[in-house]
C-alpha cells in the first residue's frame, strides 16, 4: 500500500511537470502582440462623398499621418452616392478586420436610418457601425454679409420677431446640417423666417454674398475664406465652448440659446471589427492627429482637430443622434 502510494505520487508529479510544459510552450506560441496592421497589407478609408468636399480634404489630411504611425499603407477611397450610404455599403461588405474602415461625417448620414421617409430604403443601422475615433468637429454658424445691418445674433433675432416669415434663410440643403440646425434656431428663439434650400454649401453662400437671402447656416470652417475676407460676418457659432480658431465669435448659448450643432467627421468599421484592433486604430489616429503638421492642414481649412476615442465618439454620437431623430420625425409627420 506504502509503495503504491509513492508510486502514485511520482506518476502525480511527472504528468504536472509535463502538464506545465506544454502550457508553457503554449504561452511561448503565443504572440504578446496583436500582429496589426501585418505588414504585407494595405488599409483602405471609405469616403462617402466625390473627391475635393470636406469629407474627402479630411480623409487625405489623415491618411497620410495615420500611415506613417501604423507602418503600411493608408488609401482613400471615394465612394459617393445617397448622402454617404454608398460609401458605408461598401464598408460593411468588407471583412470586418480593420483593413477596410470608412471615414463619416455626422449628423448627415443619421438621415439614411432615423429619417421615417427613408427607413424602408436604409440599408444599415447605428448596431452596424463601430467608431473608432473623431477627427474633428465643425461647428454651424448663422451668418449674414457683411453689408447686412444684423451685427450680433440678438439684432437679427429682433428683426426676425419684429417681421415673422418675411426674412429668408439660406441651407445647404433639404433635412442637411444646416437645414436641421436652422430649425433648431428657430424653435429655441421663438422666431419663423422662409427657408431657401440649395443644393450643396457653396451656392448658399454665393446667394447670401448676393443679397438673395438675409441669413445662411454653414459650418465655421466651410466658409472660413469669406469670413478672413470681411465679406461675411459669423454671429454666433453652435458649440459648447468658443473655437480656437474663432475666437471672437460667441456661442449661441451665450448668447441665449443652448443649441450645440455642427458637422463631426472621424473614422469607424463594420460591427464585428475586434476590439483590439479598434483601439489600436483609434491609439494611432490620436498620434497622427498630434503632429503639428496635421494639426496646421486642419488649420489651414477653418477646422479644429477634436479626437474622440471610441467611448467618447460613441457617447458624442449618441448625443447629437438624440438631438437629430424628433427634427426629423416632426418634419416627416408634417409632411404626411
Amino acid at each position: 500500500m506504502k509503495r503504491l502510494s509513492v508510486f502514485a505520487l511520482a506518476t502525480f508529479l511527472v504528468t504536472t511537470l509535463l502538464f506545465l510544459g506544454c502550457l508553457q510552450d503554449v504561452s511561448a506560441a503565443t504572440p504578446s502582440k496583436l500582429d496589426f496592421p501585418a505588414k504585407d497589407k494595405s488599409i483602405s478609408i471609405i469616403v462617402g462623398a466625390a473627391a475635393g468636399g470636406g469629407n474627402d480634404i479630411g480623409a487625405r489630411i489623415l491618411a497620410p499621418a495615420l500611415e506613417a504611425e501604423l507602418g503600411v499603407p493608408v488609401r482613400v477611397v471615394n465612394v459617393p452616392g445617397a448622402v454617404q450610404q454608398a460609401g458605408i455599403n461598401a464598408m460593411l461588405k468588407a471583412k470586418p478586420d480593420g483593413y477596410t474602415i470608412a471615414y463619416l461625417s455626422i449628423p448627415s448620414c443619421f438621415t439614411s436610418y432615423l429619417d421615417p421617409q427613408r427607413k424602408a430604403t436604409a440599408t444599415f443601422s447605428r448596431k452596424d457601425l463601430l467608431q473608432i475615433a473623431n477627427h474633428h468637429i465643425d461647428p454651424e454658424v448663422i451668418m449674414v454679409r457683411a453689408e447686412s445691418p444684423y451685427k450680433t445674433l440678438n439684432e437679427l433675432v429682433a428683426a426676425l420677431k419684429a417681421r415673422p416669415g418675411e426674412l429668408t434663410a439660406g441651407t445647404a440643403g433639404l433635412l442637411g446640417n444646416t437645414h436641421l440646425e436652422l430649425i433648431l434656431f428657430q424653435k429655441a428663439a421663438g422666431v419663423d423666417f422662409r427657408f431657401v434650400h440649395f443644393e450643396s454649401g457653396n451656392p448658399s453662400v454665393i446667394a447670401l454674398l448676393g443679397g438673395h437671402v438675409d441669413f445662411i447656416d454653414g459650418t465655421a470652417g466651410a466658409v472660413a475664406s469669406h469670413y478672413k475676407s470681411g465679406a461675411i460676418r459669423y454671429l454666433a457659432v453652435a458649440d459648447k465652448t468658443r473655437s480656437k480658431l474663432f475666437p471672437e465669435i460667441p456661442t449661441m448659448e451665450e448668447r441665449g440659446y443652448k443649441i450645440y450643432y455642427g458637422s463631426s467627421r472621424g473614422l469607424v468599421a463594420p460591427v464585428g471589427t475586434p476590439k483590439d484592433i479598434i483601439r489600436i486604430l483609434a491609439e494611432a489616429t490620436k498620434r497622427a492627429m498630434s503632429t503639428e503638421q496635421a494639426e496646421q492642414k486642419l488649420a489651414q481649412m477653418g477646422l479644429d482637430s477634436h479626437y474622440l476615442g471610441p467611448e467618447e465618439y460613441a457617447a458624442y454620437w449618441n448625443e447629437i443622434e438624440g438631438v437629430t431623430k424628433p427634427i426629423l420625425e416632426e418634419l416627416a409627420r408634417a409632411n404626411k
